[in-house]
């Protein structure tokens, strides 16, 4: 299963294409941008995501360099949060030299939510003056209903996706299936993508017998899981534009996700929201400990609703690609915009 910004990336080219664009490149911040020598003949556009806001504490620092760089330093658990809570910025600044490195370089930004656009300028307080908040989309040619489509299911069949990093919070995904059980005693949670090691680890202590790990599997797969599924989970805390999270509105499935993160601007459904009144801000967000823990209760309820209205959902969730999230709508918006800098 190729990523999620890859993938978006080749979608939206293979629509550009389509379009008589002046030169221009469109350049996600990673190390590999970071060394680029950008062409001034051409509009350099910046996509930016996510960014880094880590409080560092002494178990958000130990955990952050497991899950970067694959190092155990148990001397760090010794340190008091009061000294390393000093590092914070020079850290996060560090993590996020990609970011700066790009937005010395091109020539406009675009953003993939208005959450986005809140983190950048909370955490690097560097003015962008020439920007577009475009939404990821999808090709509804691959991401669509399916006959198939489990709508007549009396227990919910949930799927969640990504790349799974602690903050993506599937140990509380698994919370809410055991919780369900209450009700729905068949419930099953499908599980699609690779878990890191601090994900993992949340998890080796839960009850699994709900949940049906795919790992990663080959993306011309997702539209026919996802078509038959009643609902998805998306639970990561400030997530900019989640690509799963649009390719399960594309198939026609509600997603479930918090206030607190881009997949609530992509759904536009206030029934499909919760609030967890959490401020965006450094966080140590690789404590388990600190992660906040999902109230089950009004999750639960939240999806005997969707088991009840699947049908008005749906139809939802698909108005919603058809008004904003069709990637032909989308690669329209990128192609305005590269035309509206042209040199």
């Amino acid at each position: 299963m190729a990523g999620g910004p890859q993938n978006f990336m080749n979608r939206l080219e293979s629509e550009l294409i389509k379009y008589n664009l002046p030169k221009h490149s469109i350049i996600n911040p990673t190390l590999e941008s970071k060394g680029l020598t950008y062409n001034n003949k051409s509009i350099n556009i910046g996509r930016l995501d996510g960014i880094s806001y880590h409080k560092l504490t002494s178990e958000n620092f130990y955990n952050l360099l497991i899950q970067r760089k694959n190092l155990r330093l148990s001397f760090i658990k010794k340190i008091p949060n009061s000294l390393l809570n000093k590092l914070t910025v020079p850290v996060n600044n560090y993590l996020n030299r990609n970011i700066k490195s790009l937005l010395n370089n091109v020539d406009a930004v675009v953003f993939q939510s208005e959450i986005s656009k809140k983190m950048y300028d909370t955490i690097i307080e560097k003015p962008v003056n020439n920007f577009a908040i475009i939404k990821n989309g999808i090709p509804t040619d691959i991401f669509k209903p399916i006959s198939s489509s489990s709508i007549s299911n009396q227990y919910p069949k949930i799927v969640i996706t990504a790349n799974f990093r602690i903050h993506k919070r599937l140990h509380e995904a698994i919370r809410l299936t055991n919780f369900l059980k209450k009700k729905y005693s068949k419930v099953r949670l499908h599980i699609i993508g690779e878990l890191d090691y601090l994900t993992t680890e949340s998890i080796k202590d839960l009850n699994l017998d709900s949940c049906i790990f795919h790992g990663n599997i080959n993306s011309s797969l997702l539209p026919h899981i996802y078509a038959d599924a009643d609902l998805g989970l998306s639970l990561c805390l400030f997530d900019a534009c989640p690509n799963s999270v649009v390719e399960m509105i594309g198939c026609g499935i509600p997603v479930l996700t918090n206030q607190e993160s881009g997949a609530s601007e992509l759904i536009k459904e206030e029934s499909l929201t919760i609030s967890e009144n959490i401020k965006f801000e450094y966080l140590p967000i690789y404590d388990n400990e600190w992660l906040p823990k999902i109230n089950l209760e009004e999750w639960a309820k939240k999806i005997e609703f969707i088991m009840d209205n699947k049908n008005s959902l749906k139809e939802k969730m698909l108005m919603r690609i058809e008004e904003e999230l069709d990637i032909r709508i989308v690669a329209k918006k990128y192609a305005e915009f590269i035309y509206s800098n042209e040199k």
